[in-house]
């Protein structure tokens, strides 16, 4: 699939330069989830002849998500970084006790993010490994 097809589709939910909306950037997330749930789907077993006919498809959809997994990362950080930037006299929170404040909440949710940023770069490391095997692969068609 060419790279402007994709980039087009992806300008239609959340264009790269904006606006960046509210609506589109939760809208862009729940969409990276929803593709996600369409391609567990279409690789369970009786769907896999069809969805991944020969290796070569496997690394190609390995590599699409070692890429995702690889800028995942980056989108935490900054999610964090925002987080951090809200006045904390302006944020509210539930009450959840005495110690809990914003900026323990904050606190809180950027060490989450922090080590799910590294987990993010475990999982693309990996999946860079099992392309080193993938890409590899040949597969003599019977028909």
């Amino acid at each position: 699939m060419a790279s402007d097809h994709i980039d087009a589709i992806a300008d239609q939910i959340l264009p790269l330069d904006g606006p960046h909306t509210p609506d589109a950037v939760i809208l862009a997330a729940a969409v990276i989830a929803e593709l996600v749930r369409r391609l567990n789907h279409a690789t369970l077993s009786h769907n896999a002849p069809d969805a991944l006919p020969a290796p070569q498809v496997a690394d190609g959809l390995l590599g699409g998500l070692d890429v995702a997994t690889g800028r995942l990362p980056q989108l935490f950080w900054q999610v964090g970084r925002r987080l951090g930037s809200f006045d904390p006299d302006r944020l509210g929170v539930d009450d959840l006790g005495p110690i809990w404040t914003p900026s323990v909440g904050v606190a809180s949710a950027n060490a989450d993010l922090d080590r799910a940023a590294g987990h993010m770069a475990a999982v693309s490391d990996s999946l860079a490994c099992a392309r080193g095997a993938t890409r590899r692969f040949t597969y003599k068609d019977d028909s």
